[in-house]
This record gives C-alpha cells, sequence and structure tokens, in this order.
C-alpha cells in the first residue's frame, strides 16, 4: 500500500505537470494544432512523455485498479484534484484529455472531495476555474467543465458552497460575455471564434442543466433575468450595434450565429412549466437509454420567464430586421460571408403575406 501510494502520488504528477506531459491537440475544425504552452500536433509519435501521461491516467482512473490503488485515491482525491487542475495553466505541457478523464472518474467517484477543492469559496472558485475557462475551446475541458458545475450528486453542504461561489461570480454572465467578446478581463487568446463559440456551447449546456436541478438552479439562473448586461449583450451580437452616424456594426458572421442558437434554446426552454429530470449524473437522454419515462420536475428557468420575454419583446423589430434580410440585416452577414448564404437562408416573403422558403428559413 505505501508503494502504491507513493506510485500514484506521482502519477498525478505526471499527468498534469509542466514539464514531463505534452499531448496530441486538435481545435475545432479537425486540423491539428501546436500551443504556445507546446502542446505537440495531432499526428505526430506520441512521446515518452505522453506514454507517462497515459500510465499516469490509468493508474489513477482505469477500470482495474487494486484495492489498494483505489483506498489511496479515495483518501487523496482532494490532493490529486488540485494537481490535476495545473494542467489548464498557461505554462503546462500536460494532456487535457488525460486529466478530464481523472477528473470525472474522481467526479464520479469522489465528488465531494473533488467539488469541496473547486467551491470551497470564491477565491477556490477562481483559482480553479478561471484556467479552466481559458481552455473551454478544447472539447474535453467544456465536457468536464459542464460536469463540474452542475453535478446533481453531491451533498447539500458541498452545493451550498459550490452555488454560493457560482452565484457570487455571477458564473452565466461570465460565460454569456465571454460567447460575446465582451468580458472586459479576457485576453486576446479568450476573445478568439473558438473559445467565444465554445462558451456559448456551454452556457446553454449549463442553463439546460440548471433549468432541471431543483437544488439551487433557480438560483444560477438569475442573471438571466437581472442582470441585463446578458440579454443585452446575445441581443446585440445577433442584431448588431447602432453606431453614432446611424450605421450598424455587426459582430462576426459564427459569433452571431451562437449568439442567436444560445438564445433560441433559452426561449425553447423558457416556455414549459415542466422538464423531463436529468439522470443521477446529470445526462438527460440516459433516460431514453434504458427505457424508462423520465420524471417530471419544476423548469427552474421559468423564474426569469418573463423577464427573458419581455426583454426580446423589446428587441422583436431588430430580430425581425434580422430575419427579414433588410440592408441592415441579413445582407450585411451574406455581403461578408457569402459563402454561409446557403446554411442559413433568409426568410422568403416576410411582410407579404408569404410564408418561409423551406425549412431552413425559420
Amino acid at each position: 500500500e505505501a508503494a502504491a501510494a507513493v506510485t500514484a502520488e506521482g502519477a498525478a504528477a505526471a499527468a498534469a505537470t509542466t514539464t514531463t506531459t505534452a499531448t496530441t491537440m486538435t481545435n475545432d475544425s479537425g486540423e491539428g494544432s501546436t500551443t504556445a504552452s507546446g502542446r505537440p500536433e495531432i499526428g505526430q509519435p506520441p512521446s515518452q512523455s505522453l506514454k507517462r501521461s497515459y500510465r499516469a491516467t490509468m493508474l489513477l482512473a482505469g477500470a482495474d485498479q487494486s484495492d489498494a490503488m483505489q483506498k489511496f485515491v479515495q483518501e487523496r482525491a482532494s490532493v490529486i484534484t488540485a494537481t490535476l487542475f495545473k494542467v489548464f495553466q498557461s505554462d503546462s505541457c500536460g494532456s487535457f484529455h488525460h486529466a478530464c478523464h481523472v477528473i470525472c472518474h474522481l467526479l464520479e467517484n469522489h465528488t465531494d472531495q473533488v467539488l469541496g477543492v473547486i467551491g470551497a469559496d470564491l477565491d477556490s472558485l477562481n483559482t480553479y476555474l478561471n484556467p479552466m475557462l481559458s481552455c473551454v475551446q478544447h472539447s474535453p475541458v467544456a465536457e468536464t467543465l459542464v460536469k463540474l458545475v452542475s453535478c446533481p450528486t453531491m451533498t447539500p453542504k458541498v452545493r451550498w458552497s459550490l452555488y454560493t461561489s457560482l452565484s457570487a461570480r455571477k458564473f452565466l454572465l461570465l460565460l454569456a460575455e465571454r460567447a460575446t467578446g465582451t468580458d472586459s478581463t479576457a485576453t486576446e487568446a479568450e476573445r478568439a471564434p473558438a473559445h467565444c463559440s465554445a462558451c456559448a456551447e456551454v452556457f446553454s449546456e449549463v442553463t439546460d442543466r440548471l433549468a432541471v436541478d431543483p437544488h439551487g438552479g433557480e438560483l444560477l439562473l438569475q442573471p438571466i433575468g437581472h442582470c441585463p448586461e446578458l440579454l443585452d449583450g446575445l441581443l446585440a451580437s445577433v442584431c448588431g450595434t447602432r453606431q453614432a452616424d446611424g450605421t450598424i456594426r455587426h459582430r462576426p458572421y459564427r459569433q452571431r450565429l451562437d449568439a442567436a442558437q444560445a438564445l433560441q434554446r433559452l426561449v425553447a426552454k423558457a416556455t414549459h412549466d415542466e422538464l423531463p429530470a436529468a439522470s443521477p449524473m446529470g445526462d438527460m437522454n440516459s433516460f431514453a437509454a434504458m427505457g424508462m419515462a423520465p420524471e417530471m420536475v419544476k423548469n427552474q428557468l421559468m423564474c426569469v420567464a418573463e423577464q427573458i420575454h419581455m426583454r426580446l419583446g423589446a428587441s422583436f423589430h431588430d430580430l425581425a430586421v434580422v430575419v427579414a434580410g433588410t440592408p441592415l440585416g441579413w445582407d450585411t452577414v451574406t455581403s461578408s460571408s457569402p459563402t454561409k448564404l446557403p446554411r442559413v437562408p433568409p426568410v422568403q416573403g416576410l411582410g407579404k403575406g408569404g410564408g418561409g422558403s423551406g425549412g431552413g428559413g425559420g
């Protein structure tokens, strides 16, 4: 057991250290990329550091752990968690895939120890989640972040600490500002299109999960209705911002599309009094996979539904302008991104008694 303890402690460091681990990463388009921290391009042969990281990952989160290793990991889950989060530091060469696999394994089996470290207070939340959010354009990081902030199996004491910290941080507002590029504290890398797009997706995923969380979802959803800059930022990304000379300044097409999708999912979710409950691990599709009818629970998003509808109603004209394809809306998009035209065609005949041209226009 002593040998296993020493090995596991070294393994945690190997899976996240800034000097011994490197990994192959891909960007959103599936192409290889080399990060500034030294993560190698896809297609390169695995280095010795990457092989060692893989062995460490299997040691900490493999399916065939020894009893001694399981006991050690249980006793030191908090320390291992804190060590693994070093992988998100800007000078790390660690593997996102490996570290996130271990974090998810720990979250599933030692929930309170993991979330007790991350959400102990606001300072802890910033220490662990801020670097992680900076890497959210990598898919394993985004998936792990969603699980961390919306895990349904934590005990009430840990949940209260975590949710209080997330509420004080206005976490959903932070995600929305990152998605729209309006976060004044964001770095240049955090304003990149891939990062903004990932934040928009995480915003929607977290909102979906909080909507069916009866233990604190209402608390964390409050910024949607009571921080005007959240919805205003998404609407400005979709509709554009009027300048002093009367012209409309539009955001890049991808950012507009991401904001529109986030708004669409938000409005669609805020129209039902009840929603299907999430499974014990937060997967809302697992009930169907098991052939079971999900339990219906109160929609926590209804606490801010009125504010959502009022704010969108006030911007209905601007949204209609975008959909109708006036010179202030669709034409600007197609002139700057003509290759996008087949993907999102404008509604034909709006205001002339005609319907949309097929399902795409809607």
